[in-house]
């Protein structure tokens, strides 16, 4: 069932659909508390435990900065949940100040508690007509199958000015032509009644912006009980196989 709400932010703030409308009925506020067991639930097949995928993500963005000697000061996580991938994000770029941003409060609060230690960690809603300062990196991560693929374009616009010029976007997304990618989405409540987002057509909305050098990875061909294989995944690296993709590109500089 497709539920389509209007454009007025302040009725979503339990509403994981970010700027515009929503596919689906997703309140996370109702998922916060068994957010963690419905994905490890969810990833079973794969052998593997959400962490796993988590530093693999924030792994390959680094590996990728390090090959252009870039440096990162501050990080926005659009889409931060409960900070799943913050952790990661601070172990890779410990320097680093980072944002949180999200619209669910339950899962915002969960987060914030979880980092209360951490000066250089803020969690913060989600404003439309109040972007944070530009930042050197936004992360994203299995955010966009949740926003109404008409609300793609705002949602990319609204990252886009919160990225310094030549900053990076990296969006990692489930690979829709990966049948083990929509085995798991199908099992887990949060994602049941998600809509994919073909890779190629997210290519195509960030090249028709202000984004350069755009290109597209994919990962996590093989499950644990072919760990054995794994060494031969970056061949594939470039063919949509891989149960996620990652989508890199820069922010042109003016």
């Amino acid at each position: 069932m497709r539920v389509h709400l209007t454009r007025d932010l302040g009725r979503f703030s339990a509403i994981f659909l970010f700027l515009g409308e929503t596919t689906v009925d997703m309140d996370f506020d109702k998922h916060s508390s068994t957010y963690d067991e419905d994905l490890e639930k969810g990833l079973v097949l794969s052998g593997e435990s959400a962490s796993y995928f988590a530093n693999g993500r924030v792994d390959s963005v680094k590996c990728y900065l390090d090959s252009k000697n870039q440096r990162i000061e501050s990080i926005i996580e659009f889409g931060c949940g409960s900070g799943n991938n913050i952790h990661f994000l601070r172990k890779y770029f410990p320097q680093a100040w980072i944002c949180g941003l999200d619209l669910s409060s339950k899962s915002m609060s969960v987060c914030k508690k979880r980092y209360a230690a951490d000066d250089q960690i803020s969690v913060e809603e989600i404003a439309l007509h109040s972007p944070p300062p530009p930042v050197d990196l936004v992360f994203v991560n299995g955010v966009f199958h949740h926003i109404h693929p008409e609300d793609h374009g705002v949602n990319l616009d609204y990252i886009q000015s919160s990225l310094k010029p030549g900053g990076l976007l990296v969006i990692f997304e489930n690979n829709p032509f990966n049948p083990g990618a929509r085995w798991v989405m199908s099992r887990i409540p949060f994602d049941r009644d998600a809509v994919m987002v073909n890779p190629f057509h997210l290519l195509k909305q960030i090249t028709s912006r202000n984004f350069v050098g755009s290109f597209l990875n994919f990962f996590f061909i093989f499950p644990k009980i072919l760990a054995g294989l794994r060494r031969f995944e970056k061949r594939f690296i470039n063919l949509p196989i891989g149960a996620q993709y990652g989508l890199f590109t820069h922010k042109r500089h003016n």
